[in-house]
């Protein structure tokens, strides 16, 4: 997996998010631990592969993700996966234009849960913020979007549900409700540690290069 923080490390810095737009929820130190969780997305099959390029109509349905944990390491690291609680989100530092980010971080979709397999189909897991799919003007640049696996840190209000501590926490669902999410913030306040990620440009249906 340490090749794996390499390649992020290597994409996010060419793409100006690390350093850059994006240093603010992805800190050095977690390139620093060398052993990210993978964070595999994928849309109609298609995957998400470090900044490669959608079209926003490829991304109108919720995306399929599943999270690869690091093999090896210590069982206790490996029981912690199993009971761990996370949270999941995809979010945009480019609205509305690279340009003019003003409501950056835009929130298009929180997800939380408990253990490895949260994400899974027929898992347990608490839609925080609805999927909202990226709407990228035809006339805007690509935006950048982060898909973020965050971990619960040992003992932040262990007995309290995922969704009563997160309820109404990110924020409303309508559409402008969801700009200027404070990513940061919304971390610190959980006790909540970046564990993964992946991102992808995306792309209005009639833009051109």
């Amino acid at each position: 997996m340490a090749d794996l923080a390499q390649e992020m490390a290597a994409s996010l810095a060419a793409a100006g998010l690390v350093p850059g737009s994006a240093e603010s929820v992805i800190p050095a130190s977690f390139f620093a631990a060398g052993r990210p969780v993978a964070v595999r997305v994928s849309f109609g099959g298609r995957a998400v592969e470090l900044g490669n390029l959608f079209r926003a109509g490829e991304c109108k349905t919720q995306p399929d993700v599943e999270l690869a944990f690091p093999e090896g390491g210590e069982e206790e690291e490996q029981r912690g996966h199993e009971a761990a609680r996370y949270v999941f989100m995809m979010v945009d530092p480019d609205a509305p234009t690279p340009d003019e980010p003003q409501y950056a971080f835009w929130r298009h979709w929180v997800v939380a849960g408990e253990g490895r397999g949260f994400l899974g189909e027929g898992a347990a897991s608490v839609s925080v913020t609805r999927y909202l799919g990226p709407g990228p003007k035809d006339e805007s640049k690509p935006h950048r979007y982060l898909f973020l696996l965050f971990e619960r840190q040992q003992g932040q209000e262990q007995g309290q549900e995922v969704e009563e501590l997160l309820e109404g926490s990110a924020g409303g669902e309508e559409f402008v409700q969801r700009r200027s999410f404070d990513v940061a913030g919304f971390a610190g306040r959980h006790g909540l540690r970046l564990a993964g990620m992946n991102w992808m440009r995306c792309v209005g249906d009639g833009w051109t290069a």
